[in-house]
């Protein structure tokens, strides 16, 4: 599908205003990963690429002993927001193995999710791309607050997100909770603390994103049920240049 010939009508159609912003910019990221109670480490590596027609594509994997898992988002800008074309996941190893698929129609203002078809509002993203925006929306807020004279209250309003999950949309809310300096490969690293807001206080995610590399995932903390934990931390990172 041509989506240089598609988004203009997509701007109209979602009422999105055209602006001349920064291009979405490409990097590879490297990550080691922890999980609680077993004995062997994960790596995991993110990737965000330009491709030839224009769109984008974002790739996150993790590999343990017996144990891999895939994700890719394929996605197009209008104007500065993201607009999710496909997204792949993939699991495989250990245990029971899982595929998942979402294909949205913006057109008809539909998503195929695992075989189901649920309608969607503009601004509906997938498991995958919603932490680049995340990440985007963080950086907003920060600079926002930066501006104000004064202000050195986190008092930021909640980031929420509509995400076809587990069959249906779901939301995932975050909550801005303050400003840490982590001690990374990349050397004492400042960072922005996100939290996800659960109904559900058996679990617990945390993400840190690095304000010096421009807000990229630099440690993702998750407790579940049990008080298993996983954590994984940025090891190595590489921007490129867009062409």
């Amino acid at each position: 599908m041509n989506y240089k010939l598609i988004l203009p009508c997509l701007l109209l159609l979602l009422g999105i205003n055209q602006k001349v912003v920064a291009e979405p910019k490409e990097f590879s990221a490297e990550y080691t990963g922890k999980f609680q109670g077993l004995p062997f480490k994960a790596r995991a590596l993110r990737k965000l690429r330009k491709l030839e027609d224009g769109t984008y594509r974002l790739t996150s994997s993790a590999r343990a002993m017996f144990i891999t898992v895939s994700e890719v988002s394929e996605f197009a800008m209008a104007g500065d927001r993201v607009v999710p074309i496909r997204y792949l996941y993939q699991r495989k190893g250990i245990g029971k193995n899982r595929d998942e698929s979402a294909l949205f129609n913006w057109l008809d203002l539909t998503v195929n999710y695992k075989d189901n078809i649920l309608d969607i509002q503009p601004g509906t993203l997938d498991k995958l791309l919603y932490q680049y925006q995340l990440r985007e929306d963080v950086r907003r807020l920060m600079s926002r607050q930066a501006t104000r004279p004064g202000s050195e209250s986190l008092d930021l309003p909640l980031l929420s997100y509509q995400i076809p999950d587990d069959g249906r949309l779901k939301e995932y809310r975050f909550r801005i909770t303050g400003q840490e300096l982590l001690n990374t490969p990349l050397g004492d690293t400042p960072t922005v603390r996100v939290d996800r807001i659960r109904e559900d206080d058996k679990r617990q995610t945390t993400l840190w994103l690095a304000t010096e590399h421009e807000y990229l995932l630099v440690r993702l903390r998750h407790a579940g049920k049990n008080n298993k934990m996983f954590e994984i931390n940025i090891s190595a990172i590489n921007h490129l240049a867009v062409e």
